[in-house]
């Protein structure tokens, strides 16, 4: 079997990138106002109006020029004072069943790569589709994505693409989500399930009758 799971207020209680954002501002890779701006882009993510190119440009600019190595580094310190608190404990159970069944289990975010793994690794979980972070010949951050973004629709694209001969997979799979951002992957799979939904997620989970979950 095949679980797929959104990460930011699915199975942590938190939007990663935002956490992310202060994270830069304590080690003074970016200024308070940065924060400020990124409140307003995420006000754009939560009606749905957020133009994801736009979002990681502006919240790639403080890592231009650093070694990604560096920055994962950065990312796993990060995931271990910032979010493994805000693990849902119910999620957790969760994964652990289907790791136990030796199903494949998977994290599909809409946030970069070097965040999104470390905190994946906090559920046991070492598959991973995010945005990834395009670099230069000395693996430093140029500011640009890389690839198809994993946001929306771009899940699907993403998911299949990993899948590959076994795209099959998607249509008897379980996907978790809690943002009617991933309406297309939701829609996609054989099983869906919302946890602690939106107001739009949750009208469409009702008519459609999914599941509803609510983690703690």
């Amino acid at each position: 079997m095949l679980a797929v799971f959104d990460l930011d207020e699915t199975l942590i209680s938190v939007d990663c990138a935002s956490e992310w954002s202060r994270y830069m501002v304590e080690m003074n890779w970016a200024g308070d106002s940065f924060l400020e701006s990124e409140a307003l882009l995420m006000e754009k993510y939560h009606a749905g109006e957020l133009d994801m190119n736009d979002y990681m440009l502006f919240m790639l600019q403080p890592l231009i020029g650093m070694h990604m190595n560096d920055v994962y580094k950065h990312g796993q310190i990060f995931a271990k004072k910032y979010i493994e608190k805000h693990m849902y404990k119910a999620a957790k159970q969760e994964v652990e069943e289907y790791l136990k069944a030796e199903d494949t289990v998977i994290v599909v975010s809409a946030s970069p790569i070097f965040i999104v793994k470390p905190i994946a690794a906090l559920f046991g979980i070492s598959d991973v589709l995010a945005i990834d972070i395009e670099t230069c010949d000395q693996g430093k951050i140029t500011g640009r994505t890389e690839g198809t973004l994993t946001y929306r629709d771009g899940k699907v694209v993403r998911l299949k693409e990993w899948l590959g001969q076994d795209t099959k997979a998607i249509e008897t799979a379980r996907f978790y989500s809690d943002s009617s951002n991933d309406l297309a992957l939701l829609q996609s799979v054989g099983y869906p399930y919302v946890v602690n939904p939106d107001k739009r997620l949750k009208e469409q989970a009702v008519k459609d009758n999914w599941p509803i979950l609510n983690w703690q």
